[in-house]
């Protein structure tokens, strides 16, 4: 193990695990809105996406910028294009896409899990109600 005692503390990471749901739930909903597979389309403006997507275009255009700032989008002048994860992972054409897996990752029934992770940690089980996930037949694996 490498010894960091003698670098400088800096809050990024901390300050990064602190917002990480954030980015999560950018993606999903860009997923949702389809917005990655617009652009990959060529549907590249504030205006256009919003009709394509059929959100309001400062929703739009604050998600884009979002995404923008965490590296999944590029802008140039007005106009967005995917960076190079999006386009490989995030655009429905792509032969290596898998967005739709943030439906399970981000569901309301994960997310409750991890904010109940401390009382998990506390009693050494899930968070869940009864064997959570690895209940025979759950739902989320039927």
């Amino acid at each position: 193990m490498a010894d960091d005692r003698t670098a400088l503390p800096s809050p990024e990471k901390v300050i990064d695990a602190f917002q990480a749901f954030h980015r999560t739930a950018a993606v999903k909903a860009g997923v949702e809105l389809d917005l990655f597979t617009a652009i990959g389309e060529g549907v590249d403006t504030v205006p256009a996406l919003a009709t394509r997507c059929q959100a309001a275009e400062r929703g739009i255009r604050i998600l884009c910028d979002y995404l923008v700032v965490i590296g999944f989008l590029r802008k140039a002048a007005s106009r967005y294009a995917l960076g190079v994860d999006a386009a490989t992972f995030l655009d429905r054409h792509s032969p290596a896409y898998f967005g739709s897996t943030v439906a399970y990752f981000a569901c309301e029934l994960n997310q409750g899990a991890f904010a109940g992770l401390t009382a998990a940690v506390r009693r050494v089980g899930t968070a869940l109600p009864g064997d959570g996930v690895l209940a025979p037949e759950h739902p989320v694996w039927v």
